[in-house]
């Protein structure tokens, strides 16, 4: 296989609530890894742990998850800490925590079909490369008192 996830849906999960750490490994053969590879619908996913990847804490790919509570951390060692794309939605994201990645948060779709809804952080939401949260096609409403912007984390 050339994908390894901790964790990865495509059907339905009411609410998801992670104390610990699902993390996803770089394999020998150079594979792509994913914390949480959603391509189904989560109700909310609390994260209180650590999420981590080499490509995406957590990828939302042609699905939805409706709220995502982050206390903990979600982090990626080369990609995004969360991407959202191909048609995918997060309706609410409240971020307390660290998410952290080349890129932290990008909501990103050729087609502009990808969303973001509302999006509060009180915490730290930091870029290697610079972006804090890369958003293309949409994302309604932003609260920030915490910190956005390029940060070694």
């Amino acid at each position: 296989s050339y994908f390894n996830y901790g964790i990865y849906n495509e059907g339905t999960i009411g609410v998801l609530t992670n104390d610990g750490l699902i993390a996803a490994t770089l394999l020998e053969n150079g594979s792509s890894s994913y914390g949480i590879y959603n391509e189904g619908t989560i109700g909310s996913l609390i994260n209180n742990g650590s999420i981590t990847s080499r490509l995406s804490g957590i990828n939302v790919y042609a699905c939805s998850i409706g709220s995502l509570i982050n206390n903990g951390s979600i982090t990626s060692k080369s990609g995004y800490g969360i991407n959202v794309s191909s048609n995918a939605k997060i309706t609410t994201l409240t971020n307390t925590g660290l998410v952290a990645g080349k890129q932290g948060i990008i909501v990103d779709d050729t087609d502009n079909s990808a969303k973001m809804t509302t999006l509060t952080n009180t915490g730290l939401i930091a870029g290697k490369d610079g972006v804090g949260i890369d958003v293309r096609p949409k994302l309604s409403n932003l609260t920030n008192t915490g910190v956005i912007g390029k940060r070694k984390y």
